[in-house]
């Protein structure tokens, strides 16, 4: 694209930019000229102003006195904030109907950042000027006669971007580059929030520029980077949403229909649909100084043509490294026309092993991957919040096999007895023939297969196919290490209370028989679901690769030690993988708000949160302990419980009438240790079975961020015991909550862009790019 004042012959003084001209009644304006346009003010005095219809290349000049000698500090709700060059003047001006409101002069204040909360006929409207001088906030309302000044940090920082979203004004401060919330009703707060603002590892001569920008209820922050002590050799566009759930910037591969403008003054979102410009584009200004307004495309990797200038200049992603040039050269090339590589994705039906697939198969496709995922028909609903932000991911949906053991219409081990897994794996290959037909009809087969650990006869599917298999892993690298080294090696049990040892896993963990898998504690010899059980473990093993719901800050000794005895180093630690928003399996929005409202009633690190998994169901003894335990501590509680336990009414525990505590179904609320270690928070340790005695054994043993009350369910702790472990726990030493909160930070870097499950993340897609 041109640069937009090419054709214009004038010096500019002043840009701004404005969505609202599509409104303007200005009978001076050309009703025909689209929005969004640049307002330039130019001329002696600054006496004329021009509008540039971006969309349409075309302008006109004309004279509007209330845009003459003031500076636009910002547009929005169809009003302009006015600021007079050679006067404390400051005054809003609607676009619509000529309506002028004077505010209070502004004296002895040089802006940085201002902000319209919402129209001035709003009796809770604020108009907020941030300083480019220090620590300060000016804000008033329309009609006061006079500013409130309010100090919100320490000498040296300033704000460099503010911006309105939900009610509340967010701010970035250019020092710390952290984000402030500024409540403003009903009187002004400002709060830090806990997220960083993600800054890449680049050199010297290159510099970065950070921009927020509000967008349908969304925030982005825009990063530009750019060589020199001015933006004349822009190098790259980084763009970031905010996540609030996880408190985490999150990278955004494209804008979809949206474009970005970004100016020193002012940043704003269109729709391409609605204004005809071109979508997923930022469209800046190269140069603060000579005032020249290109666009980029933002996408994996820009393209080199992304804008075009008068000089014929191109736009090049800057390259971090060899290795990054590498990566997206790989990506970026398979990417191209078609999209990215296509896999198919095969979650084994279970809750705990579903919702992390779910989240890495949103991970990859927002990457560019072109993806099928396998489900069967009472499945499918569970890819609804999936689905809904990846309209492009296409679903294999196929009939769910009889089995004589399974009863008719479940489809989900949630809706079995623990017993039943066998049978459920066992039904599930029967899908082998329906899969490879389906393969052999497809036009453009995917190019390897990402199937949960539970279903490892997919391996012996993909070397039919001729191609890879990648193990997925709900659980961690230590419990992997574990199960792999279980069915190589098949221990023996001569007593029930022996102790088996992992000498070649590091820590030489030591468990009692008891406290093996199930799945391999019922393995019988020459049994048919016994050996067929045992062939997918080892197909495992012998996959193209593994990705696990882990990090390697967390583990990274034993994932160290899979590389090793599986002879690759395609091990890939992507977590921790966290929920959908709206994933039907988390609670509903009324539970949400029920359980959000009651925690507002509650103290900070007040409240206990206990949770035995989706697949356990306590026995009425260790209910008793449970529901005792945590009545004699005293703590509020919240208890997600698999189903109504048999021998007690509907009620006793689901109403809590004390109002410590609320009960909720464990499929609708149930978090693991993986969410537990997101929150920073300590554990409580009780494991009973699958993974939950290697979880145990890392939580408690070796990151020391919770502490144990039983193992097992030989002997169940009294109720007098689990009470004394949880005032224990949230008493006054608080030395794990340190710890806990440093795993926390561990584990939100690793997610982070430049972190090591990012980098994981990266390194699997162009390793899946390759096989294309």
């Amino acid at each position: 694209m041109h640069e937009a004042n090419c054709d214009l012959d004038f010096h500019v003084e002043n840009m701004s930019l404005s969505t609202q001209m599509n409104r303007l009644k200005l009978h001076c304006l050309p009703a025909s000229l689209p929005s969004p346009c640049l307002v330039f003010s130019h001329g002696k005095r600054n006496r004329s102003q021009t509008f540039f219809s971006i969309p349409k290349g075309q302008y006109c000049v004309k004279s509007i006195p209330e845009l003459q000698q003031n500076l636009i500090c910002t547009c929005s709700h169809g009003w302009l904030v006015m600021l007079a060059f050679y006067s404390d003047d400051c005054f809003l001006w609607n676009t619509a109907s000529m309506e002028k409101i004077k505010l209070p002069p502004l004296k002895s204040f040089s802006h940085r950042a201002c902000v319209l909360s919402s129209s001035p006929n709003d009796p809770n409207c604020i108009v907020l000027f941030t300083s480019s001088e220090g620590p300060f906030i000016r804000f008033c309302r329309p009609g006061s006669s006079e500013w409130f000044e309010y100090t919100f940090g320490s000498d040296g920082e300033i704000i460099s971007e503010a911006i309105m979203h939900g009610g509340k004004i967010y701010c970035l401060t250019f020092l710390h580059r952290t984000l402030l919330m500024v409540d403003i009703d009903p009187h002004l707060a400002v709060r830090k929030l806990e997220v960083k603002i993600p800054d890449p590892s680049l050199p010297d001569t290159v510099r970065l520029s950070n921009y927020l920008i509000e967008s349908c209820g969304e925030i982005f922050l825009v990063k530009k980077m750019y060589l020199g002590e001015t933006t004349t050799k822009v190098r790259d566009f980084d763009v970031f949403k905010m996540d609030f759930l996880r408190m985490v910037w999150v990278r955004v591969e494209s804008l979809g229909d949206r474009a970005f403008f970004i100016s020193s003054t002012n940043c704003i979102s269109c729709s391409s649909a609605e204004s005809g410009i071109k979508g997923n584009s930022i469209y800046y200004f190269e140069s603060e100084e000579r005032e020249r307004f290109v666009k980029a495309k933002v996408c994996a990797g820009l393209e080199k043509d992304a804008h075009v200038s008068s000089s014929s200049s191109s736009l090049y992603c800057f390259q971090h490294s060899l290795a990054e040039q590498e990566r997206r050269s790989v990506i970026g090339q398979a990417m191209a026309n078609s999209g990215g590589p296509h896999i198919l994705v095969f979650p084994y039906p279970a809750q705990g092993h579903i919702i992390p697939l779910l989240h890495l198969t949103h991970q990859l496709a927002i990457r560019g991957l072109t993806i099928t995922i396998l489900v069967t028909p009472k499945n499918l609903p569970s890819l609804t919040p999936l689905l809904s932000q990846h309209p492009s991911i296409q679903t294999l949906v196929l009939p769910f096999p009889p089995h004589p053991s399974i009863p008719p219409g479940v489809e989900n081990s949630k809706d079995l007895p623990v017993n039943s897994f066998g049978f459920m794996m066992r039904t599930l290959s029967d899908l082998y023939y329906p899969i490879l037909h389906w393969f052999q009809s497809h036009p453009s087969p995917p190019v390897a297969i990402l199937s949960d650990m539970f279903l490892g006869w997919t391996h012996h599917l993909a070397s039919q196919l001729g191609i890879p298999r990648i193990v997925f892993s709900s659980s961690g690298a230590l419990f992997i290490a574990i199960v792999y080294s279980l069915w190589r090696d098949l221990p023996k049990r001569h007593d029930p209370n022996v102790l088996i040892s992992f000498p070649n896993i590091p820590n030489s963990p030591i468990f009692p028989w008891s406290h093996l898998s199930s799945v391999y504690r019922s393995y019988v010899e020459g049994e048919p679901i016994s050996e067929f059980i045992r062939d997918g473990f080892l197909a495992n093993i012998a996959s193209w690769g593994i990705v696990l719901n882990s990090f390697s800050e967390l583990e990274g000794v034993y994932l160290d030690h899979l590389r090793k005895e599986l002879g690759h180093d395609r091990v890939w630690a992507v977590g921790p993988l966290l929920p959908l928003h709206d994933d039907p399996s988390t609670p509903g929005p009324t539970e949400r708000s029920d359980i959000q409202s009651w925690l507002d009633t509650c103290q900070d690190d007040s409240v206990i949160y206990a949770c035995f998994g989706s697949q356990d169901v306590l026995t009425n003894e260790e209910t008793e302990v449970v529901a005792g335990g945590l009545e004699r501590s005293g703590v509020r509680f919240i208890w997600a419980v698999k189903e109504a336990t048999a021998g007690h009414a509907a009620g006793e525990y689901g109403v809590v009438p004390t109002g410590r505590g609320r009960v909720f179904d464990s499929l609708r609320v149930e978090l693991g240790a993986g969410e537990s270690l997101m929150a920073g928070v300590p554990l409580l340790a009780w494991p009973m079975g699958a993974d939950q005695f290697a979880n145990a054994r890392l939580v408690v043993d070796e990151l020391r961020v919770g502490l144990g009350v039983r193992e097992g369910r030989e002997i169940v702790p009294s109720s007098t015991e689990l009470n004394r472990a949880i005032n224990e726990l949230m008493g006054e030493n608080r030395l794990k909550n340190v710890r806990a909160m440093e795993v926390r930070r561990t584990a939100v870097e690793a997610i982070k862009e430049g972190g090591s499950s990012f980098i994981d993340l990266e390194g699997l897609v162009m390793d899946l790019s390759k096989k294309s």
